[in-house]
């Protein structure tokens, strides 16, 4: 009944046994709990059956963070070499609570390292391909302007003549490269690359009958349409 109740019952700081060990931070020994003023459950209606009570704290990080509570039936003399003791019992087991609660930020500051460690290496894993990709398309866009600056050359007698069919062709391939750009150089439709294409000549428009099902064209197969169709247009233009 007496440990019942215990379990049960709060204890202000410096209120009944384990308040005085809280608020003096020593062990604390009662002898006789029943003429003691300041053991609140000695003065229970049905009484007790322990005589004697004893209390130590335990410190951790130059604070008490629990009470542990000893009873007897029998009245007890204060030893105090077993306080002193008790004292000792009490700094060593809160030493290894401060060592668990160590441990315990070690393992989750590891924890956090290696999320961070992952994440920088997605990042640069990341970075790494997006790298590779622009170097990529670099290389694409200027092996195309070559063959464009090549084809031309071979096909134009004057200066003029190259200057101005190469400017169109780049202007060309600008133009579906801005298309492009606005899907983010995923799959276009032949539609919207016909419409882009065609932007230059639509005083043309009573001339010109657009229709067919829907075609989608990735990035490459664009720009290759893109470049077919301003030949096409150019030379139905010209002739």
């Amino acid at each position: 009944e007496f440990r019942s109740a215990t379990a049960v019952t709060s204890f202000a700081p410096g209120e009944g046994l384990p308040g005085r060990v809280w608020s003096g931070r020593e062990p604390e020994w009662i002898a006789d709990v029943a003429s003691d003023q300041n053991f609140p459950r000695g003065k229970w209606p049905k009484g007790i059956e322990v005589k004697s009570a004893l209390g130590f704290p335990i410190m951790s990080e130059d604070r008490v963070i629990a009470v542990i509570e000893f009873f007897s039936e029998a009245a007890v003399e204060p030893d105090f070499d077993l306080l002193l003791t008790l004292r000792a019992i009490g700094q060593q087991v809160g030493r290894v609570f401060e060592r668990r609660h160590a441990e315990e930020a070690l393992r989750e500051h590891a924890t956090s390292l290696e999320i961070e460690i992952d994440e920088r290496k997605r990042a640069q894993a990341h970075q790494k391909l997006l790298l590779a990709e622009v170097d990529h398309r670099v290389k694409n866009m200027l092996a195309v302007v070559t063959a464009i600056a090549s084809q031309t050359a071979r096909n134009s007698d004057t200066i003029d003549t190259f200057s101005q069919n190469f400017l169109a062709r780049l202007h060309a391939l600008s133009g579906a490269h801005s298309l492009l750009t606005e899907r983010n150089w995923k799959a276009t439709s032949l539609s919207d690359l016909v419409d882009k294409v065609l932007s230059p000549y639509l005083m043309l428009d009573s001339q010109l009958d657009i229709g067919g099902p829907i075609v989608w064209l990735q990035p490459k197969a664009a720009l290759s349409v893109s470049m077919v169709m301003h030949e096409l247009l150019t030379n139905a233009a010209k002739y």
